[in-house]
This record gives structure tokens, sequence and C-alpha cells, in this order.
């Protein structure tokens, strides 16, 4: 198992009882150590899905501790990369695939956390690009 991994489940474990801080500790120690691997979803969708998890996962953790900048910034953050990645999909079918797949993990609970806090201009114009783009056709205020 790697070690990213076994950090996710220990940090689940960890916010399943309680312990917060641990378990911000082990999710933290997981994305350094996605940040040392190659992040290609041609090569490995699934490598991708858990690092949106592990975000969400920290999202989630924020949000109970009421730190809202925080939580946004880890549901932000896998966003802008999947949108980095659809962008860098020119004439790759497979790599436009997976981005568009990621992107179902990412937009919702990021529509979701703007239905209750506000976001800035330029993140609800994103939101709203990105939803266009999916074709969700629902909008969010």
């Amino acid at each position: 198992m790697n070690s990213w991994k076994a950090l996710m489940r220990t940090g689940n474990e960890a916010f399943k009882s309680g312990r917060l801080s641990d378990a911000e500790r082990h999710y933290l120690s997981a994305l350094q150590r996605f940040e040392h691997l190659e992040l290609l979803p041609e090569q490995s969708d699934d490598r991708l899905i858990c690092l949106i998890a592990n975000h969400h996962n920290l999202a989630e953790l924020y949000q109970r501790c009421s730190d809202q900048q925080r939580a946004l910034q880890h549901l932000m953050e896998p966003h802008r990369r999947v949108l980095g990645l659809m962008s860098d999909a020119r004439g790759n079918h497979r790599l436009l695939q997976n981005a568009s797949r990621a992107m179902r993990y990412t937009l919702p609970p990021l529509m979701s956390f703007a239905r209750s806090h506000p976001l800035c201009d330029d993140c609800m114009s994103m939101l709203q690009r990105s939803q266009q783009w999916l074709g969700a056709g629902t909008t969010y205020h």
C-alpha cells in the first residue's frame, strides 16, 4: 500500500473518532506525499480521485472547525487542478474523459458550499463556467 493511502486511512480513522488535529496532520502529510508523485490521470485515474478525496476530507474537517476559508481552499484546489488538466487535454480524449469525470467530483461540493457561504465573484464565475461546461443547467447564487 502506498504511504499516502495509509495516511489517508489513518486520517479518516482519527476524524471518525473526533481527533481532528490528528486527522488534519495525516491528511496534510498525505497531500505532501501526493505532491511528490506524478499525477497523470491517463495513467492513474484512481490517484486523481484520491487526491480530490483527501482535499475534500480536509475541507470537511475545516468546516467542522468553522474555518470556512481553509475549507474553501481545499475545495477549490482540486477543482483548479482538474480545470488545468482539462485545458492540457487538447486532443487527448482519455485525459479529457478522466478530467471530466474528476470534475463531477470537484464541482458539486463547491456548489453546495457556495449555497451557504459567500464566494468572491471570480470564484462564482469559474464555478458557473465549469457547471455550464458539464451541462448541469442549474445555477447557484
